[in-house]
């Protein structure tokens, strides 16, 4: 039975009391916002996400108690159909037009560190805690093919549109098409993916994310003779990758169990069992969860700071700038989901809000110590892997409302998700820019401290004021001695303080290395 043929079985007193909550929590949201963003009310900013709170539980108590809604997760998913390279190769070609700045970036602080290590082959553990043989074993067979930084940007890019794919791949089991279509854009067009796709370093989430989501489509996939070795090798692989895929038979997991699927998965046992031996090797050799106290005040800061970040991933930069910009996206968001609730169309059963909101928090629990987000987008490559559900659960909010029998429902709701994805197509434009100025900033340095080492003979130096970030891109946090040892030709040794004539200092006002006096 359509949902236009449903009979309305629900009093106009409940209706009131379900949707009546929604409305005033967006209303109370929405101002909370306006007054933050664009007054510049610094505690309205801590109201605002109070505000937030209150509108997600009201929109999930309306959700799940309409009873008039037909469900819309089916006890199955639906089988999806062939994979298709025509679609693939749309979506790599799509990433490479939004994402085209980043090639020509090249690589900056870490990558300096790790492309040197990964050209003598050396891709075991870079240092304690950090064992992630899988992407610099690509690395090492790029740079034998004597690939450059380009390159490895195409990797990014090209990686990003494939998981757009694959996103939109999951999540067609339980959307409409075009649903499934508007999750996997929603992916692609993530403002705060700037950070993993712009830089080099960025391929362990993305690698590891892909890893995910291939364990995912197998696992949710028909019975095949080299199922469970799929399921094993993906998820070994992407724990190689990077840690945080230790969360990948959880995730996998929980969706089993919100399509009611409870069949005894032998390769998800063993998996665990290696993710929690990966898990206690990472927490013994990382200094940084031991100092972590976890609490209901660090989680809950940590899906503030990622919520706001995905739902509206302004660069702080930006949004001083151009403060309407990021309430605009704020406002879609309000409005998208009023439209959801309005349309009352679908009924989302309990056991899935909870796998969902299990499946977006799991992959931000290994990182908790590392977070919140700073508002330069910073550490926004911790965001990567829970972007997924996060544009599968936006594919089923914009989709909801066009299912109504309301036309101006429908109406409205195409009108939103064409100005959201709008609006983030501009923000990854702006959010690509910091990247693009640390490229031009390392240049500069390289230019001049070469041109200066050229004529000294120094193999130790230091360089005082050394550029480590632009608006939270980074530069020089890491690998400044290899990034000049490869300028100049030999090695050279940076130190916190050198004697003259090796002591440099980096004058930023007019970009270049000078003599320290």
């Amino acid at each position: 039975m359509s949902a236009d043929a449903l009979p309305n079985r629900e009093s106009p007193l409940k209706t009131v009391a379900l949707v009546g909550p929604v409305m005033v929590t967006a209303l109370w949201t929405a101002r909370q916002l306006w007054l933050y963003r664009l007054q510049h009310d610094v505690n309205a900013g801590h109201r605002a996400e109070t505000a937030a709170c209150w509108f997600v539980v009201a929109c999930c108590l309306c959700v799940g108690r309409l009873a008039s809604a037909r469900d819309w997760w089916p006890a199955e998913g639906r089988a999806p159909g062939r994979w298709s390279p025509i679609t693939v190769g749309m979506c790599v070609v799509g990433s490479l037009l939004i994402w085209g700045r980043t090639v020509h970036i090249g690589w900056l602080s870490d990558d300096f560190v790790l492309v040197a290590k990964a050209y003598r082959w050396q891709v075991g553990t870079v240092h304690a805690g950090l064992f992630r043989p899988v992407p610099l074993a690509l690395w090492a067979t790029m740079l034998r093919f004597g690939s450059g930084p380009a390159l490895f940007h195409v990797l990014n890019v090209a990686l990003h549109g494939f998981n757009a794919f694959l996103v939109a791949r999951i999540s067609s089991r339980w959307l409409p098409p075009l649903a499934s279509v508007l999750a996997g854009s929603v992916f692609l067009l993530a403002p705060a993916a700037a950070e993993p796709v712009g830089w080099c370093s960025g391929v362990f989430d993305i690698a590891s994310t892909t890893l995910v989501l291939l364990l995912v489509i197998n696992v949710l996939g028909p019975e095949l003779r080299w199922r469970y070795a799929v399921t094993l090798t993906c998820g070994v692989a992407a724990m190689f990758s990077k840690e945080t895929a230790v969360v990948a038979p959880a995730l996998a997991a929980c969706i089993l169990l919100a399509e009611r699927r409870r069949a005894w998965r032998w390769d998800l046992v063993v998996l665990a069992i290696v993710a929690c031996g990966i898990a206690l090797i990472r927490l013994r050799a990382s200094d940084s969860a031991y100092n972590f106290e976890l609490s209901r005040y660090a989680i809950q800061k940590t899906m503030f700071s990622a919520v706001g970040k995905l739902a509206v991933g302004w660069h702080e930069a930006t949004a001083v700038k151009r403060p309407i910009l990021p309430f605009a996206s704020a406002a879609l968001m309000l409005a998208a989901a009023v439209l959801a609730v309005l349309s009352r169309a679908s009924r989302v059963p309990w056991r899935v809000l909870g796998a969902t909101f299990a499946v977006f928090m799991l992959p931000l629990l290994p990182v908790l110590p590392l977070m919140p987000v700073a508002n330069d987008l910073e550490s926004s490559r911790y965001l990567y892997m829970s972007m997924a559900s996060w544009s599968v659960g936006l594919g089923f909010l914009f989709a909801v409302p066009q299912q109504s029998h309301v036309r101006l429902l429908r109406v409205a709701a195409a009108i939103v998700v064409m100005l959201y994805l709008s609006g983030n197509l501009i923000a990854v434009q702006f959010n690509i820019q910091p990247w693009v100025m640390a490229g031009v900033t390392r240049d500069r340095v390289l230019e001049s401290i070469g041109h200066r080492l050229g004529r000294s003979a120094c193999s130790t130096i230091s360089i005082d004021n050394q550029p480590d970030s632009v608006d939270g891109a980074f530069v020089f946090r890491n690998g400044a001695a290899e990034a000049i040892s490869a300028v100049i030709g030999r090695p050279i040794v940076v130190v916190p303080s050198a004697s003259q004539p090796c002591a440099f200092t980096w004058n930023a006002a007019n970009g270049r290395v000078e003599q320290k006096p």
